[in-house]
């Protein structure tokens, strides 16, 4: 299965900043992946911060500011996720380096409380660590003695007592990329995947996939400039979509073109959109953002909301001429306006001339059970890995 669908692309309502760890968890426990923010830097009060805006805001409403007690820590991982089972994300710390007891340990504020500390969990035997539901795992990706990577695990079912070590040959990687566990949980040891953003030979993002229970099994997804390398941000596997395979996103949060944090996500399976000409109602330009295109999509159900897209994300100017796969339209344009579908502005030459122009959105735009679409952005090519054989 290839990363093939581009599905979501807004801005959100938290500033540009990467002051800490943003990723996506289940906070209220509906089901929905919310937009989490672990300030763990220049909080101004030494404690480390949660922040975090649910999906059904579309990311657009703060739901969460809150100090826990924990102090402000650089010796390991922090991450919102589902610790004791009720389905909603507890705030968990992994103490990797300073510990007094010599070895790793793990720390979990409950979701009830969500700043009240827990009685360290006794320390399991490994150094550094990722986290998968509620297991502790470690991807050892150097001096393992072998042509590939180690996957230690620790299960919480023996209070992180016994582990067990998981050999996949053939894997090879860098340091320019960001190893992360599946989201999606199946019987066994999760998934891993590894996104490599940068410095790849085709110069756009690679993931790479690689299975601890079935042996290894790779390939790679390159994406085209729209996912430029060497951009400003995080790479994740997030639940998004429910699809049987998880989801590629990418947060944005320095550079941005809304002075935003924004969220991209690119979906692994195939989804049929309608036409938003024709599932859509109250179809308007934002009166505080003339290149935000908002409307009521119908949903698969029959219900109605609200939702929006960041024309700048996928639309430029280019010397007087609307051109998707772009971004940025509005810094050159002026007397925007919509009639129908047909987007239509004046837009700057280089020569500094202002000429009308026009852009039919129902050709590039569709509802996706709520959600505006861009169904061509971004175009993926899907290639055998190289490490296959």
């Amino acid at each position: 299965h290839g990363l093939s669908k581009h599905v979501f692309a807004h801005g959100t309502v938290f500033p540009a900043e990467d002051n800490g760890v943003w990723s996506f968890a289940d906070i209220n426990g509906n089901g929905a992946q919310d937009l989490v923010y672990i300030k763990t830097r220049n909080t101004g009060t030494g404690k480390i911060e949660i922040h975090a805006s649910d999906y059904e805001s579309r990311f657009q409403t703060c739901t969460m500011n809150t100090n826990t007690v924990f102090d402000i820590d650089d010796n390991g991982a922090y991450l919102m996720q589902d610790w004791n089972g009720d389905g909603k994300a507890d705030f968990v710390y992994i103490k990797t380096q300073n510990t007094g007891s010599g070895t790793v340990e793990v720390h979990v504020a409950d979701a009830a409380s969500r700043d009240l500390p827990s009685t360290p969990a006794p320390a399991s035997a490994t150094r550094k660590t990722a986290s998968g539901p509620c297991e502790l795992i470690y991807v050892r990706t150097q001096n393992t003695g072998s042509n590939g990577i180690q996957c230690h695990v620790v299960t919480k079912a023996s209070n992180y007592q016994h582990l067990t070590q998981h050999t996949i040959a053939g894997v090879v990687t860098d340091d320019n990329g960001t190893w992360c566990i599946s989201p999606n949980r199946d019987d066994g040891i999760p998934d891993l995947y590894y996104i490599n953003p940068q410095n790849t030979w085709s110069g756009m993002a690679e993931v790479h996939v690689a299975s601890v229970d079935r042996g290894q099994r790779s390939h790679v997804v390159r994406f085209p400039s729209y996912f430029a390398p060497g951009e400003n941000g995080q790479w994740l596997m997030v639940n998004f979509t429910h699809q049987e395979q998880p989801d590629l996103a990418y947060i944005k949060t320095m550079n941005t073109v809304s002075g935003k944090v924004e969220v991209h996500i690119t979906s692994s399976q195939e989804v049929v959109p309608q036409s938003y000409t024709l599932t859509s109602r109250n179809v308007r330009l934002d009166s505080n953002a003339p290149n935000v295109l908002r409307a009521d999509l119908r949903r698969n159900d029959g219900t109605w909301r609200d939702a929006s897209i960041d024309l700048d994300m996928f639309l430029a100017n280019i010397d007087g001429t609307f051109t998707w796969h772009n971004k940025r339209f509005h810094e050159t344009a002026r007397n925007i306006s919509l009639d129908g579908s047909l987007l239509i502005a004046e837009l700057k030459t280089l020569a500094d001339r202002w000429v009308p122009a026009s852009f039919e959105l129902q050709d590039n735009l569709m509802n996706d059970n709520d959600v505006f679409r861009a169904i061509d952005v971004p175009v993926v090519v899907v290639v055998p890995s190289e490490h296959n054989g």
